[in-house]
């Protein structure tokens, strides 16, 4: 009987996701309102983040794969500096939910490279329609593969956050900074 109660409560508390895969918590303060940014402290006592720096002048905080915009992704929080970077290896649906769930949490694009071409929307809108301004972003998209380089600055203004998206054919890499 011991043994059969030693077994049922591994199974459920040892084979759980992490809250972060479920809620990552950690994550709001740069896609949402009203929520406070976690402090170094939080990032201390999270079961899902551990210290990582090479530095100890400049403490890191890591965190093990977790779920975000339904990708499996690596996260890394930076104290001095505030930012938070999620990355994860290239493949088309991550590539894909990413931008949707940044899209979703509403971020819209500020600014894109890609190919040599650059467009800044923000610049672009004070000389050309929405509609218009839209036409080029999606005509340079359009003309590239997914595995071309590309960096596009996304900006929420409610939450007074910017993502920096960086991707290749190896990488997808978001660091949000905000400044709150």
């Amino acid at each position: 009987m011991l043994r059969r109660l030693i077994i049922v409560f591994s199974v459920c508390c040892f084979s759980a996701p992490s809250m972060a895969s479920l809620n990552p918590d950690w994550l709001y303060s740069y896609t949402s309102v009203g929520f406070k940014p976690w402090s170094e402290s939080d990032f201390f006592a999270s079961a899902d983040w551990y210290e990582c720096s090479e530095d100890a002048a400049k403490p890191m905080y890591c965190s093990d794969e977790v779920t975000v915009y339904q990708s499996k992704v690596f996260g890394e929080w930076l104290v001095w500096g505030k930012s938070l970077t999620i990355y994860t290896s290239f493949s088309l649906s991550a590539f894909n939910q990413m931008q949707l769930g940044l899209r979703r949490d509403g971020f819209v694009l500020d600014n894109i490279e890609l190919a040599g071409k650059q467009i800044n929307v923000q610049q672009q809108l004070l000389y050309h329609s929405p509609e218009e301004v839209d036409k080029q972003v999606i005509a340079l998209i359009a003309k590239h593969s997914a595995l071309t380089p590309r960096i596009l600055i996304w900006v929420n203004q409610s939450a007074n956050t910017q993502a920096s998206w960086h991707s290749d054919k190896n990488i997808i890499q978001i660091k949000f900074s905000n400044n709150k």
